[in-house]
């Protein structure tokens, strides 16, 4: 009969042979099936026994069975059962036949990672026992780690699948649920920046509350709500005062986990994550997983405030969004097609002479067509169509794509009321305060602009992918912008025909232009 000092020494012993083990297992990055039987082995000399048996799963969360030596001693044993046994009760001991049975439940802050068996002879079982414990206070957290990498593994491709939704706010919501079902927290505010269109930039919320997703910037909210939370959002972006800004997102918890979310040049700033627990801090996992989870998202944000940056150079808000819902939109939108479309071109009449002797300075020149032509682009934008390009001061805008619903009536109309609003704005922009150079004009401050409706082979072209078109009817709508005197809106024959009321136009009139062999035959446009 051994003494205690021999036991207690079998027990050091047996704990540092494990270690071993577990230290060449994670150098060599030795799978568990190929270590399991070494472990397995040494419990097997330490206590004497006739066979042991470990359930857990391995690295690809597959149930096993590793037995040594064999099953012998186990195959009348109902393991299932006992197994259900030892991890409501910690451990097991049955006797069947000549042999006991010792379980111990294998587990990381009570987290049932496997169960151990030892079928014994042995008539010290409380050495089986000890022994048995000691095993499993190094596996289990071996196991435990196993665990949680795999758990970790499924949560972030679970969360990876989520953001890759076309619309990040969606993908944003489904991809906060899936964590949800991973790491417990009460408190959660989630900010970042991403670019919206042209220079603008939007802020993406979400609080989680009292139980609840208390804000969302996807939700529709009262002003003065809105403006609160992103008054309170901002702070948090910008690392204010936390104590005033937590108070009025209602965050109150006293263990916080602040996680910065890094821009694309990984030195700037975009967001931050902020997770908060009542009931002590996040478990080594949660942190972890939590951690790659604001990687991914700064990825996807990053990832989609390019592909929205490019799109929307062109197209108006609502079309950016609807194409970012299609997960094929380059192909089915966005190829170049042969297509009907309604095309104008509008720029400030007499530009030259308001550059060289009026506002003179290029800052100023710079400041009056920045604001125009952005007001324009908006014109554009809000009636339906989409921004060509800009070449010196006149901007180009087609009507019909990407998606060409539009008839050709419903195109005319839409670019003949963007002219009229193009024409009024830039009429009131030269009374504007901010350019009192503009006072000493001879004539009002306006535009010249051509219409025209033509075929056009038209999507995206080059290899920075401009969306733009090519036809003669292009060239020709140029150069009947070129025609019109400063005010006038003059409409290609096609265009009025295509329009339907020849009500809305002026006299038939007709020009020859360079390198068009016959005349351009229009109408202008009747802008009261």
């Amino acid at each position: 009969m051994a003494t205690e000092i021999e036991k207690l020494r079998a027990q050091i012993e047996l704990g540092r042979e494990i270690d071993v083990i577990l230290e060449f297992a994670m150098r060599a990055q030795a799978s568990l099936s190929e270590i399991m039987p070494r472990m397995l082995d040494t419990l097997h000399q330490a206590t004497g026994s006739a066979a042991v048996v470990c359930r857990s799963r391995d690295e690809e969360g597959d149930a096993q069975q590793w037995f040594f030596p064999n099953d012998l001693p186990f195959h009348e044993f109902d393991l299932d059962g006992a197994a259900r046994e030892v991890e409501d009760a910690n451990e097991l001991v049955a006797q069947m036949d000549a042999h006991t049975f010792v379980g111990q439940r294998l587990d990381v802050s009570d987290e049932v990672v496997g169960t151990l068996f030892i079928a014994t002879t042995d008539d010290d079982i409380e050495q089986t026992q000890a022994l048995a414990e000691t095993w499993a206070e190094q596996v289990d957290n071996y196991l435990g780690a196993i665990n949680d990498a795999r758990r970790r593994q499924r949560a972030l491709s679970e969360v990876s699948d989520a953001l890759k939704a076309p619309i990040l706010e969606e993908g944003l919501d489904h991809a906060l649920n899936v964590l949800s079902n991973y790491v417990h927290w009460d408190e959660l505010v989630l900010v970042f920046m991403s670019e919206d269109y042209l220079d603008r930039r939007s802020l993406t919320y979400r609080v989680f509350s009292g139980g609840e997703w208390a804000y969302s910037s996807s939700d529709e909210m009262d002003e003065r709500v809105e403006s609160l939370l992103r008054d309170a959002a901002n702070s948090i972006l910008n690392y204010a005062t936390e104590e005033e800004t937590f108070r009025a997102l209602r965050v109150t918890a006293q263990h916080i986990e602040d996680i910065a979310i890094f821009g694309q040049d990984s030195n700037s700033v975009i967001g931050r994550l902020i997770v908060g627990t009542h009931n002590g801090p996040l478990t080594p996992f949660g942190r972890t997983t939590i951690d790659r989870f604001a990687d991914y998202l700064r990825q996807r944000a990053v990832d989609f405030s390019k592909e929205w940056k490019r799109l929307s150079r062109n197209f108006p808000q609502q079309y950016v969004k609807r194409l970012l819902q299609e997960p094929n939109y380059v192909q089915n939108f966005l190829v170049p097609t042969h297509q009907h479309v309604a095309i104008l071109y509008t720029d400030i009449a007499g530009f030259t002479h308001l550059s060289e002797q009026v506002l003179q300075e290029p800052e100023r020149i710079g400041a009056l067509v920045d604001r125009w032509s952005r007001h324009v682009v908006e014109i554009v934008w809000e009636t339906g169509g989409v921004f060509d390009k800009m070449v010196g001061d006149c901007i180009i805008g087609l009507w019909g794509p990407p998606f060409f619903e539009m008839t050709g009536r419903q195109a005319c109309h839409a670019a003949a009321d963007a002219a009229r609003r193009i024409v009024e704005y830039t009429e009131r922009l030269g009374d504007s305060e901010d350019f009192p150079e503009l006072k000493q004009l001879a004539a009002p401050l306006t535009v010249a602009t051509g219409v025209n409706y033509a075929p056009l082979f038209v999507g995206f072209f080059g290899p920075s992918e401009d969306y733009t078109g090519f036809s003669s009817g292009m060239n020709n709508t140029a150069r009947l912008q070129g025609v019109a005197s400063a005010g006038e809106v003059l409409c290609m024959d096609r265009f009025v025909e295509a329009y339907g009321d020849m009500a809305e136009f002026g006299p038939k009139a007709e020009a020859l232009v360079k390198n068009v062999k016959d005349p351009l035959r229009f109408r202008p446009l009747k802008l009261s």
